[in-house]
């Protein structure tokens, strides 16, 4: 048992995973379809996004909640699994966190202006709307 749990505290395991995660979701909302099963549609369809039932409802949730601004989330992870895979450790991530949670706010509000057709809801999302 000490054994798994030595090769998952090691920094490179950790950094393969939030690498791994940050393609999963990058690759979720790529490949986003309107027309797969989520939580605003109901279809016996086959979901054509590449990560199936998960990745179009995980698209399809995290597109209503903050919109375009979605791509920092991999955007950010995938610097951060960079970041631990070269130095061992993220370097103040409390504060790389609440930047992240900031700059989407932040680009949520500017995104909130534009149209994207494509999206459930508005190209900000709910946060761009309520901000």
């Amino acid at each position: 048992m000490n054994y798994i749990i030595r090769i998952f505290a090691g920094s490179k395991i950790r950094s393969l995973l939030l690498f791994s995660l940050s393609v999963a979701t990058f690759a979720s909302l790529i490949s986003y379809d309107p027309s797969d099963p989520s939580f605003n549609l109901v279809t016996d369809s086959y979901p054509s996004n590449l990560f199936l039932y998960f990745g179009s409802y995980l698209s399809d949730l995290i597109y209503q909640l903050i919109g375009i601004s979605a791509y920092i989330i991999p955007l950010s992870f995938m610097v951060w699994s960079y970041e631990l895979f070269r130095m061992g450790q993220i370097t103040f991530p409390k504060v790389r966190f609440l930047l992240m949670l900031m700059s989407i706010s932040c680009a949520a509000c500017a995104a909130d202006y534009f149209e994207i057709a494509i999206l459930p809801s508005r190209s900000g999302g709910i946060l761009g709307i309520g901000l």
